[in-house]
């Protein structure tokens, strides 16, 4: 039996997918960096509290004691998870695609998770905008606050393309199959 040569695909999609969970990795970490950060200095990581509604208008809020400091959290922490799972998912993706593995059903899971959590991580910022502005207009009915929500066209494509790269797994585990039950 002869050895693999230096160009072989195998072994460059092994070695690739090596250097991606090595990255993620590091993202990972410094993930966790940035959540002691913020854990040891009190500051938000997403944002500043308070910038979609402007200024004034949470003052107003504030001052009623209305405004969800702690709603601010939890979807800061909400955010934070999701992209630790996301990450989770990712580094799961790349140890199969490491060890070879290209189109089992853990390959198609692995894609799943990350498609409904990339998808919940774009639902949760315009929530958490919405309910911050049907705060503002039960309670501050004196104050007008347009609701406008901005939609990523490079997010909505890639999610477009996730269920799609999802789609074509399985048509490939099929052919896959039905290939070995030639053979």
């Amino acid at each position: 039996m002869s050895n693999p040569s230096p160009a072989d695909p195998q072994q460059k999609i092994k070695r690739v997918a090596r250097r991606l969970r090595l990255a993620v990795w590091l993202a990972c970490a410094g993930l966790l960096g940035l959540l002691l950060s913020s854990w040891l200095t009190g500051q938000p990581l997403i944002g500043v509290h308070g910038p979609e509604l402007g200024e004034e208008v949470t003052a107003a809020l504030v001052a009623k004691a209305m405004y969800p400091e702690t709603l601010n959290k939890i979807m800061e922490g909400l955010q934070l998870f999701g992209v630790g799972l996301f990450l989770f998912w990712l580094q799961r993706l790349l140890g199969f695609f490491q060890r070879g593995d290209y189109f089992s059903n853990a390959i198609i899971h692995c894609y799943l998770w990350m498609a409904w959590v990339f998808f919940i991580l774009l639902l949760l910022p315009g929530l958490h905008k919405l309910y911050l502005h049907y705060l503002a207009y039960r309670y501050l009915p004196e104050v007008d606050v347009p609701v406008d929500i901005a939609v990523n066209f490079s997010s909505v494509v890639l999610l477009v393309l996730l269920p799609l790269i999802i789609y074509l797994l399985r048509i490939a585990q099929a052919q896959e199959l039905e290939n070995k039950e030639f053979i």
